[in-house]
C-alpha cells in the first residue's frame, strides 16, 4: 500500500489507548514529512536528517511500548522486542547508505516505513491492547 501524498490518521489506525496512539500519530506525521520531501525531490542529506529523527523517536516509541507490555505480562513481548529490534536495525542501513557513494533510493525506504509501520500498528500493536482489555488489565502506558 503506497500513500502517494502522505497518510491522514483515522480511527482505523487507532490500537484503543489515546497515549499509544499519540505515539504513533507522531510518527505517521514524520512519515508524512518524509513523503513530502521525497514529492519535492529535496536532496538527500535532508531526508536522511528526517530519517534520523524519525528513528530516534521510533527508538522512544519502542522503550515506552516494552515497558508497558512487560507491566501487561504480555506473552508475546519478546517476540514484538524482536520486531522492534529488526525494525531499527533495517532504519540503521538505510541511514548508514546515505554517507556511501550509492545512497539508497527513497521511494524503497518510504515503502518499507508505510509498510512496516501501518501493519506493526493496526496488527501487531492491537494485539497487546486486545489482550490488556480482554484480561481487564488496568495497566497506564
Amino acid at each position: 500500500m503506497e500513500y502517494s501524498e502522505g497518510i491522514i490518521w483515522s480511527d482505523a489506525f487507532s490500537i484503543g489507548n489515546d497515549q499509544i496512539d499519540k505515539d504513533h500519530q507522531q510518527i505517521i506525521d514524520i512519515l508524512n514529512k518524509l513523503i513530502e520531501l521525497n514529492q519535492k525531490k529535496i536532496n538527500q542529506k535532508k531526508f536522511a536528517e528526517i530519517l534520523w529523527m524519525m528513528m530516534e523517536y521510533s527508538i522512544h516509541h519502542f522503550k515506552k511500548e516494552e515497558d508497558y507490555m512487560q507491566k501487561l505480562n504480555y506473552p508475546k513481548f519478546k517476540e514484538h522486542k524482536n520486531l522492534h529490534m529488526l525494525y531499527i536495525n533495517e532504519v540503521s542501513v538505510y541511514s548508514n547508505e546515505f554517507s556511501n557513494s550509492n545512497p539508497p533510493v527513497i521511494n524503497e525506504i518510504i515503502g518499507f516505513l508505510e509498510n512496516w509501520w501501518l501493519n506493526h500498528i493496526q496488527n501487531t500493536d492491537t494485539e497487546y491492547e486486545t489482550f490488556k482489555v480482554k484480561h481487564g488489565l488496568k495497566v497506564n502506558y
